[in-house]
């Protein structure tokens, strides 16, 4: 029910991502407590819930999402569910992410003493309208994601010690990848870049992104090629900082900012 509402409440939010599998997997914690999510139903009809997750005194709290004409909800919903995170279950280190274009969700959190902690460029293209693929002599496969084999590929490229990634394997242990491609040659795989996407609304989200920085070419054929794999998509995303070296080739691909991912902040 909770991923159903979210779909629905969502729907129409410019750059919604797909839900994870994080309140499952939450669920199964110890630390899991049946307060930590609470539902508001109309004559048997949802029309409101909020959730939580997160880990020893850092918690996620999520929006009180309501459908519709019923506003008046949100602070019941809030009050019992963050009331109980940052009490009894002794959460103090409160984070959530947003949209910068969701501007009722990043205000109602403001108005509870949250503040703007980061705001990345979201760039964005229509995979539709594609140029061509560069010609090249590397082997391409569109096999499903692989956790092991992208790990792998990173420690090659990156200069990441192997417990640099634990909070990264943590995190996409909950995430539902649906497209990926892989760049190799005779020697082993040296790029991977995968998305979870929305098929209601047609938004990708490039999750996972690795290749070595010294071959901005290989990132270019990469790209292209995924594009190729999500053409029936509305847009597709990719989240990085202001100074990722990623920036000339996308933009050469057609990238365009066109939203921000704004994560806001609360300690007590």
């Amino acid at each position: 029910m909770q991923y159903s509402f979210w779909n629905e409440v969502t729907a129409q939010l410019p750059h919604a991502w797909k839900a994870t599998r994080s309140p499952s997997h939450y669920n199964t914690l110890e630390e899991f407590d049946p307060r930590s999510k609470a539902f508001a139903f109309d004559e048997g009809k949802c029309v409101g819930y909020m959730s939580f997750s997160g880990q020893g005194t850092f918690v996620s709290p999520g929006y009180p999402w309501h459908l519709e004409g019923y506003e008046h909800i949100r602070d019941q919903l809030w009050d019992r569910v963050f009331g109980y995170a940052s009490g009894e279950h002794g959460g103090n280190q409160f984070l959530q992410r947003f949209r910068a274009s969701w501007t009722q969700q990043i205000d109602y959190f403001l108005s509870k003493g949250f503040e703007i902690v980061s705001k990345n460029p979201m760039l964005m293209v229509d995979p539709s309208e594609r140029i061509s693929l560069p010609d090249h002599n590397y082997i391409v496969t569109t096999d499903p994601f692989d956790t092991d084999i992208y790990f792998s590929t990173i420690l090659t490229n990156t200069n990441f010690h192997e417990s640099q990634l634990d909070d990264l394997r943590e995190y996409y242990g909950v995430v539902e990848f649906d497209t990926s491609v892989q760049i190799g040659d005779q020697s082993g795989v040296r790029a991977v870049v995968a998305t979870s996407d929305r098929t209601d609304t047609g938004f990708s989200d490039i999750l996972a992104l690795t290749y070595p920085k010294d071959d901005p070419e290989l990132l270019r054929i990469m790209i292209t090629s995924l594009l190729a794999q999500l053409k029936d998509q509305r847009v597709v995303n990719i989240t990085l900082g202001s100074d990722a070296s990623e920036i000339p080739v996308l933009r050469e691909l057609g990238f365009e900012t066109r939203d921000h991912e704004i994560y806001v902040s609360l300690n007590l």
